[in-house]
C-alpha cells in the first residue's frame, strides 16, 4: 500500500493529476511483464510504448521524472543550444547517437529536444528493439538500428545476466546472431550529418567502443554516459572511457547514473583559457 501511494504521489507531483491517474491504472492493469502498453504525459507529444511491469517502467523514471538527460547548468545547456541552431544554420543536422537505446526512451527525450536532430537509435536485443520501433513510429527524427555498438564491424551475441530487459550484455563473436557497427560508420547514414551527441548506455562494453576507432570523441560536442563499473567488476569501464576522453578538456556533471562530458573545444567561450 505505501508503496502505491508513493508511487501515485510521484506521478502527481510531476505530471498532474489527470495524466498520473491515467499512467498509474494503465500500470496496475498490466498483467505481464512483456505486455506493452501505451502511456501519455505532458510535455511530450504522442503516445510513449512501454511494458509497464518490466525494468522500462524504471527507465520511465530516470528519464521522464528525475529527468537524468536534464542539464543543469544554464551556461552549457546555452553552448550546447547555440552549437545546435549552429548546425542547423551552416545546413547540416545535428547527429544524435543513442547507443543502447533500449526502448527509447532517451531517445524520446532528445526528439523533444532537439527535434530538427537526427537520432541513430542503436539497440541490439530483439523485443527491446521491438518496443523501440513503437515509439519511433511517429517520431520520424528517431531511427531505430538493430545492432550492437563496437569500435570495429562484427558480430557480437547476446548475454543475459538475469537483471531485467535493459541490462543485455554484448559479447563479441564472430558467429554472433547481431550485426555491431561502429560510430563512424553510422553518421554518413544522414546526409550532411555532423556529430552532436552521443548517449551511451551499453552495459559493459563501454571497453569495446572506446579500445580504438575514437576519432568521433572528439568531433562530439557532448557525451552522456553510464560506467557500469558496479556491473562488470574489475574490468575498469570508467577507465576506457575516461583514458579517451581527457586527451582533450572537457567539464563533467553527474545527474543520477549519467555522466555528461562537454567538449571546451567545441562549446566553451572563445575566451577560455587551456
Amino acid at each position: 500500500m505505501l508503496w502505491h501511494f508513493q508511487t501515485l504521489s510521484t506521478l502527481i507531483r510531476h505530471f498532474g493529476l489527470q495524466a498520473a491517474l491515467a499512467v498509474y491504472f494503465t500500470r496496475q492493469t498490466t498483467r505481464d511483464v512483456a505486455e506493452i502498453r501505451k502511456i501519455r504525459i505532458p510535455g511530450v507529444d504522442g503516445d510513449i510504448s512501454l511494458r509497464l511491469k518490466s525494468t522500462d517502467w524504471e527507465i520511465f523514471m530516470q528519464v521522464f521524472m528525475d529527468k537524468e538527460y536534464y542539464i543543469e547548468s544554464t551556461a552549457h545547456a546555452e553552448a550546447l543550444n547555440h552549437h545546435y541552431q549552429s548546425i542547423l544554420s551552416d545546413g547540416g543536422t545535428p547527429v544524435i547517437v543513442d547507443c543502447g537505446a533500449n526502448s527509447g526512451l532517451a531517445s524520446i527525450w532528445y526528439s523533444q529536444l532537439f527535434p530538427r536532430a537526427v537520432i541513430l537509435a542503436v539497440e541490439p536485443e530483439p523485443a527491446n528493439y521491438a518496443v523501440l520501433c513503437r515509439n519511433a513510429e511517429n517520431r520520424p527524427n528517431i531511427r531505430p538500428i538493430n545492432a550492437a555498438i563496437s569500435d570495429q564491424p562484427g558480430r557480437i551475441t547476446l548475454h543475459d545476466p538475469g537483471y531485467g530487459s535493459w541490462a543485455w550484455q554484448t559479447v563479441e563473436s564472430a558467429c554472433g546472431e547481431i550485426e555491431a557497427q561502429t560510430i563512424p560508420g553510422l553518421l554518413p547514414s544522414v546526409p550532411d550529418g555532423k556529430p552532436f551527441i552521443v548517449k551511451i548506455d551499453i552495459e559493459g562494453s563501454e571497453i569495446s567502443l572506446f579500445r580504438s576507432n575514437t576519432d568521433w570523441v572528439a568531433q562530439t560536442p557532448l557525451i552522456v554516459f553510464e560506467s557500469h563499473d558496479f556491473l562488470a567488476n574489475w574490468h575498469g569501464t570508467a577507465h576506457s572511457i575516461f583514458s579517451v576522453l581527457t586527451r582533450e578538456r572537457r567539464d563533467y556533471f553527474l545527474e543520477g547514473e549519467n555522466i555528461s562530458a562537454f567538449s571546451h573545444s567545441l562549446l566553451g567561450p572563445t575566451t577560455a583559457q587551456g
